[in-house]
């Protein structure tokens, strides 16, 4: 059985040839924000969506996914919103998530949800 080290390097060499082969060397990547909210407070949290959407459009980001929308086929995750943002770059949604007009906002969603938010380069 292979250790986790070498599927890591393995994973890692496969994945920067492929990410060759769709990113063009004069553009960067993509960068994809990935948040699991489970809402405890729908309308605290529908007005942070109200201040917060309007700055991801301003830092380039876009909805690719519908809010509720998403499946559990395996395991016991239990978040009852899921979203998928993309952003130009990951400078542009480091960007989005320091500016600070956005840091007020934190506390404002981590009171309405239990969150986890990730951000990931793309291809």
């Amino acid at each position: 059985m292979p250790s986790a080290r070498n599927f890591g390097a393995a994973l890692a060499k496969a994945v920067k040839g492929t990410a060759a082969k769709f990113t063009p060397p004069d553009r960067q990547a993509p960068a994809y924000y990935i948040g699991e909210h489970e809402i405890t407070d729908e309308a605290a949290f529908a007005d942070y969506l109200t201040q917060v959407i309007p700055m991801i459009e301003r830092h380039g980001g876009r909805y690719l996914t519908k809010p509720g929308s998403h499946e559990i086929l395996e395991g016991h995750w239990r978040p009852n919103r899921v979203v998928i943002v993309a952003f130009p770059d990951m400078a542009s949604l480091r960007a989005w998530y320091y500016a600070p007009d956005y840091q007020p906002l934190i506390a404002k969603r981590q009171a309405a949800a239990r969150d986890v938010m990730i951000a990931i380069e793309g291809l």
